[in-house]
Order: C-alpha cells, then structure tokens, then sequence
C-alpha cells in the first residue's frame, strides 16, 4: 500500500457519501428516501456499504429532523426519524461527529447543538447515548398477555 492512498481512499468515500447524502435530502417523501437508499445499496460496493451508504443515510436522516424539527408542528424526532427515513436513534450512537461533519460540511461547533436538542449525548466526538436508544417498542406488553393472545385463536 502507498503512504497516502488511505487518505484518499476516505476522501473519496466522503466524497460517495456527500453525493448520496445530497440525493437523500432531495427526496420529498419516505417512499422516495427508501428508493434512492436501496438503490444506493445496490450501486455501492460492500467496500463502500459502511462508510459510504450507512454514513450517508444516517447523516441525512438526522440532517431532515434538523430540517423538520423548525418546520413541522408538534415535531417528534423519534417518529419523525422512524416514519421517513426507517431509522431509529440508537442507530446513530457510535458515529463520530467529524463523520457527519465531513458530510454535511457543518462545523463540529454547529453540529454538537443539534445533536444535544435532540437528546443524544457525546464523548470524546462520538454519539455516545440517546433516551430512546434501549426503547424496543411504543407499548410494553406484559409476558401473561403475550401467552395469551398466542393462545386466542
């Protein structure tokens, strides 16, 4: 390996990512963000699957809450993450912020607001946590009640 082609190797996976993450942010409705997504999986190599189409998705995911969350009455980040771009926040925990940075081209010192008034935590430049993260479903549904409507019919 060549000292340096690493670096362009990221460079050129950040520069996939911006082009997915612009073609994301275009998309007007969840139908077409699935779209172009799953087009994306298919175009990209599983070389560039994580930091290519993961990166992308995920940033542009937050990127329209952000959009959405000054716009949309009554905004819920979790269902609002969930209904259009089929993403829940735990998956966002672990990304580096300079990451996102790099993709969206946001200041780390505009980025950390963001991601704090959504309610994720952050240590040393990566997500590290949100409230909902360990949330499996809207509603807990006891054991005795799984039992029995298995047994109903």
């Amino acid at each position: 390996m060549l000292l340096g082609s690493h670096d362009h190797e990221s460079h050129d996976a950040v520069v996939k990512a911006q082009k997915l993450y612009h073609a994301l942010m275009d998309c007007d409705t969840p139908q077409e963000f699935k779209k172009t997504f799953g087009d994306a999986i298919h175009k990209h190599s599983l070389e560039d699957f994580y930091p290519v189409v993961v990166l992308a998705e995920l940033t542009a995911a937050l990127m329209i809450c952000h959009i959405a969350a000054s716009q949309v009455k009554g905004f819920s980040f979790r269902d609002h993450l969930r209904d259009f771009c089929s993403v829940k926040p735990s998956q966002l925990i672990n990304l580096k912020l300079q990451s996102i940075s790099d993709i969206t081209e946001m200041p780390l010192d505009e980025l950390q607001p963001v991601l704090k008034a959504f309610g994720y935590s952050i240590k040393e430049g990566i997500i590290a946590d949100h409230p909902d993260a360990a949330r499996k479903k809207e509603e807990i549904v006891s054991l005795e009640q799984k039992r029995k409507d298995r047994n109903a019919g």
